[in-house]
């Protein structure tokens, strides 16, 4: 399973619980559905300073579809996490923010440069060339998979139903729930969640600040 993938003789998930518990978070949930017994072997093993309590999913509940089940488990705020990106950001600074912003929802957004690789053409309605851009660059505002949630919103979640963020962000607009965003350096996280990432990103990532 991805929160078990070894990154310099620790897994995933270590690299992401341990900058939460090292700014005072003590209570984790964590979903889990694929050889979901090797992760819990893995924290039953572990010497740790926190409580961890496990939500199963009797069926794959997409990204963020386990949230439907934890709402007698959760504070009145709470961070949610992808299992396969690491971040090196102050976790206090977003709740905090959060909490001045007052929204619902806040997701953690990163400026973003893609190189397309391809020379991009512009012709008219004759076919004729108007222009030709060789391997364009453009700048997007990215979601990078960290949320924080006020409970308030899970009363929109339906239960055990396939979910994705993008999901939620259509209740959302719907209901007309203001969503903030909170801007985090393009340096500061690393996603894993492809084995091309997984394979490229230990020379980039500062591991000694996720320690």
């Amino acid at each position: 399973p991805k929160p078990l993938m070894p990154i310099n003789e620790k897994p995933l998930i270590d690299y992401i619980i341990n900058p939460f518990t090292e700014r005072g978070f003590k209570n984790f949930l964590v979903s889990i559905n694929f050889k979901s017994n090797i992760i819990k072997s893995y924290f039953k093993d572990l010497t740790k300073n926190y409580r961890i309590n496990f939500i199963e999913e009797k069926t794959p509940l997409g990204t963020i579809g386990a949230i439907s089940l934890i709402k007698n488990k959760v504070s009145q705020n709470f961070i949610i996490t992808n299992c396969d990106t690491i971040y090196n950001i102050d976790y206090s600074k977003f709740y905090n923010f959060h909490l001045k912003k007052g929204n619902l929802l806040t997701i953690a957004v990163s400026g973003k440069k893609i190189i397309f690789p391809y020379g991009v053409c512009e012709i008219d309605k004759k076919d004729n060339l108007i222009n030709m851009e060789e391997k364009p660059k453009k700048n997007f505002l990215v979601n990078t998979g960290l949320y924080l949630m006020n409970k308030k919103l899970i009363k929109y979640f339906p239960k055990n139903k396939l979910l994705d963020i993008n999901n939620i962000i259509e209740i959302c607009k719907e209901k007309k729930i203001p969503i903030s965003t909170f801007l985090i350096n393009e340096k500061s996280w690393s996603d894993f969640g492809s084995l091309k990432n997984y394979l490229n990103k230990f020379s980039s990532f500062d591991w000694k600040n996720n320690s």
